[in-house]
């Protein structure tokens, strides 16, 4: 649904803000990207009307650099579910390594068994 850009922008802004409205400047906003992420003022407002058009923000002003924000529960709840699927993606990415790391083991142990057994025929 958002891009990384704007997802990023959105934690800054619920980092800065919480639910309570605050005034912040677009210098602040655009401190958060980098230099080779190329976000500058025209962009940033794209991507705040972006948050607005899908409910995670409310703003109520934006003039001369300076916006007034306040995230909205529906925009905490789409940042804890992508956080919660990066982290059930770790946790099956660990599961994985764990039944492959098991059956490595079982192989070399069946294969040592059977080396030995067809040594002692």
């Amino acid at each position: 649904m958002l891009d990384e850009k704007t997802l990023r922008l959105f934690t800054a802004i619920h980092k800065t803000c919480g639910g309570n409205y605050k005034i912040v400047e677009e210098n602040e906003l655009l401190s958060t990207f980098r230099e080779s992420d190329r976000v500058d003022g025209s962009l940033l407002r794209e991507m705040i009307c972006n948050l607005e058009g899908h409910a995670f923000v409310d703003v109520r002003y934006a003039e001369d650099g300076e916006y007034c924000l306040c995230a909205l529960p529906a925009g905490l709840r789409f940042l804890q579910e992508v956080s919660g699927k990066k982290h059930d993606e770790r946790r099956n990415r660990g599961v994985e390594t764990l039944i492959v790391f098991c059956a490595s083991l079982l192989g070399g142990f069946l294969g040592a068994l059977c080396a030995v057994l067809a040594g002692a025929l």
